[in-house]
């Protein structure tokens, strides 16, 4: 954390200017002092991280916003460092995962009180808070600094930059203050950054506040005003991704509202009587599926077999349907099976080294191996189905909100992934545990 400067020259130091210090710029950053670290020849080198939010975590990951906000990745899936498996120029340089990281700071971060609830139910299954992540991330970030060999410089400017000018070499960067600094090279790292609102947006805006209506545009949940919605008001939601999600939250748990489990182990909402009346929808029609709970315990499918650069048909223009999805297709069955085959081998009608013999030979979708599947795998619960996983129910803009009600929920019942979490027979997961 420097003091403000008028103006910062490059002098004899060659200087590094890295707008946005969220998680792009923290890996920016730690890949540059990896190799300096390294470097046979080093000369002074300063390297200025710009960002109005807190370093390492940055607006969209800093701390203070709503607690129910939640990751949409597991902890163990969760890394800003290298290792063996990273194709990347210059050396390797290891570290924890987020479920790593707070195991080996329980203590410590169970004295933050916006986290300290959560600390004792982290496993590397769950999904973390993004207060607990931002905790992560400005660790990395400083962990970077930290590392840095001694002709490095690492200054941490809370400004934003307004302008960039190109001149004789030199990117002249001007932040907010005033203060320049004279870069040898500028590094844009902002992640996703607003955008213009779109004329559609616009149009709504104008609909809006010409009938009295309140409307709130696109951009990161926790940059809105939820409190704009009163309780009863009725409110339309365009989308069911994760920005929906964050908004059922904001207006419903946030409120007041609980989860409870019931005696069947099904969750049942019991609402504050805050929450607003919401209408939700999208060009799909129907949410998301939840992420699965199921891990593999036994040795993990060797991969890629059949989705490679080398198995991708000419040099010329592909067609995904053709070309790409019967590749792709090909390797999440055959990791499906293999999984399938080691850890339920009851489910399965001989040995995977058969299995695996013809089905690495035949093309996707051929008549050969979908007989293959099923005379290997008896029932067609256990099989793979992309296409019922991917499909929704097809909607045709005369059908009336009736028709297509009924045509959506029972798509989403029956989808065999809704399934497979919600009856036991079926989840994989369970039957492990058994």
């Amino acid at each position: 954390m420097d003091a403000d400067r008028p103006r910062t020259s490059v002098g004899d130091a060659a200087v590094i200017v890295i707008v946005g210090g969220g998680p792009r710029g923290t890996g920016v950053l730690e890949r540059i002092l990896a190799q300096e670290a390294v470097n046979a020849d080093p000369t002074p080198l300063e390297i200025h991280v710009v960002d109005p939010y807190p370093p390492g975590a940055g607006r969209i990951w800093r701390g203070s916003q709503a607690p129910l906000l939640w990751m949409n990745s597991t902890t163990a899936d969760v890394t800003m460092f290298t290792d063996s498996t990273t194709i990347v120029d210059g050396p390797i340089v290891p570290g924890p995962t987020l479920a790593e990281w707070v195991a080996e700071n329980t203590e410590e971060l169970g004295s933050f009180p916006e986290i300290a609830d959560e600390i004792p139910t982290v496993a590397p299954t769950s999904f973390a808070s993004r207060s607990l992540q931002s905790r992560y991330l400005h660790w990395v970030f400083q962990s970077a600094v930290d590392s840095a060999p001694p002709h490095v410089v690492v200054r941490i400017r809370r400004r934003s930059v307004i302008e960039i000018d190109d001149v004789h070499g030199s990117q002249f960067v001007r932040l907010d203050n005033g203060d320049v600094i004279e870069a040898t090279i500028v590094l844009l790292a902002q992640g996703h950054p607003d955008a213009l609102a779109a004329p559609r947006e616009i149009q709504l805006s104008d609909f809006s506040a010409e009938h009295g209506l309140t409307y709130v545009g696109p951009g990161y949940t926790a940059d809105l005003d939820a409190d704009v919605i009163a309780e009863g008001d009725p409110v339309l939601i365009a989308g069911l991704g994760l920005a929906f999600i964050d908004w059922m939250v904001l207006l419903a748990e946030s409120r007041g509202g609980v989860f409870e489990r019931a005696d069947n182990g099904n969750l049942v909402y019991s609402p504050s009587g805050r929450e607003p009346l919401l209408y939700a929808g999208s060009r799909r029609g129907v949410p998301y599926h939840s992420k699965i709970s199921y891990s593999i315990e036994d040795a993990r499918p060797p991969l890629p077999r059949f989705f490679t650069a080398d198995l991708v048909p000419g040099d010329g223009p592909l067609n995904f349907h053709e070309d790409i999805w019967p590749l792709a297709s090909k390797e999440l069955a055959g990791a499906h099976y293999y999984e399938l085959f080691s850890a339920h081998p009851e489910r399965t009608v001989g040995t995977w080294e058969e299995f695996d013999s013809e089905f690495a030979s035949l093309s996707w979708g051929s008549p050969r191996l979908d007989e293959l599947i099923e005379n290997a795998v008896p029932k067609a619960e256990d099989r793979i189905d992309l296409e019922s996983c991917c499909a929704v129910a097809e909607f045709r803009r005369n059908l009336s909100p009736r028709t297509s009600r009924a045509g959506c929920i029972p798509s989403s019942a029956s989808s065999p992934v809704v399934r497979r979490r919600s009856d036991s027979n079926n989840c994989w997961h369970s039957m492990k545990q058994a």
